[in-house]
Order: structure tokens, then sequence, then C-alpha cells
């Protein structure tokens, strides 16, 4: 049985792909800032199991891949899906920190936790699943934040596949 950890999974499609890889089989570890909903999600659903924290802390990475591996033994899967749109400002009306924000949800912390959980992914063979948007490909004003997030999460899962589905070459740079 496949063991797939679901970040942002208290609610809208990360619930959904929780609940639907628990029905299918797998063995779920999700996670998201809201405890509340997250025991609503182990209730309602056989299969999950759920770890409440900040993804972009590194105690919650760290927890949540340590819950993978001590309660089912490897990671088969990765779905980064937390995420946040704000700030919704136009660019000269944004803060600085809340752009940084953005920048650490939808990026830095996927990234960090696919990077905590590469072994394990290594190991089974898995997958990573990053959720963007079309907005990586094409602006929305007032969405500047997000739109830059979600073409960097879009890059880094294509740098991402290099590294794990292409050969070295003499141009690819310090290897992992």
């Amino acid at each position: 049985m496949p063991t797939v950890i679901v970040t942002g999974a208290s609610r809208g499609l990360g619930r959904a792909i929780a609940t639907d890889l628990a029905r299918r089989g797998a063995n779920v570890v999700a996670t998201a800032r809201s405890a509340e909903l997250l025991a609503d999600l182990a209730d309602d659903v056989d299969g999950v199991e759920v770890l409440a924290g900040d993804i972009t802390e590194p105690a919650t990475r760290a927890g949540v891949v340590d819950l993978a591996l001590t309660r089912f033994g490897s990671i088969d899967g990765l779905v980064n899906n937390a995420g946040t749109l704000d700030p919704v400002a136009r660019m000269h009306d944004a803060d600085a920190d809340d752009w940084a924000s953005s920048l650490t949800v939808n990026v830095a912390a996927p990234v960090a936790l696919t990077a905590l959980a590469l072994p394990a992914l290594r190991s089974a063979r898995g997958r990573v699943v990053n959720i963007s948007s079309g907005v990586a490909n094409r602006p929305v004003i007032g969405w500047g934040a997000y739109c830059t997030a979600k073409a960097a999460l879009k890059m880094a899962t294509e740098v991402l596949a290099c590294l794990l589905y292409t050969s070295p070459s003499p141009r690819d740079g310090p290897k992992d």
C-alpha cells in the first residue's frame, strides 16, 4: 500500500486529494494548520493519519516525514498543496514582508519538505506533485506575489524532474 503525504489537507483541494487517495487504498499523512479540520478528516476517512502544524516550520516538516516513515515505513508520494493567495494587492501597494511570506508558503516550504522526503521518495521510486496554478504562466493584477510564487514552484518542479529523471552532464553543476 503506498504512503502519500498531503499538505494543506484540511479543506478544499487538499482534503479532496487526501480523501481520494485514502479511499483508493493509500496510507495518507495529512497536514495543515487547522487541527480541528484535520481531526474531522481523520474521523471521516479511514487510512488517514494527521499532524497539525504550519508547513513553513521545520519541525512540522520533520514531523510529517517522521510520521510517514514511523507509521508506514515509506514515502511513495508527496502532494505539496498548501498555499496562500495573500497578499492580494497591486505590487506598489503590497508589503515586502507579505510577499516574502507568500514565497515562503508557496515555494520555500514545498521545496524544503521535498528535500527532506527525497531520500525516502528515491528509495520508493516515489513521486512529487506540486500544486501550481494557471497564473504561473499568465499574470493577474493584484495577485503578483501568488503569480510569482506559483511560477517559481513550477520551475522548482522542473528542476526536480531534471535531477531525478535525466542523466547527469558536465553542465549540471554540483551533484546532490
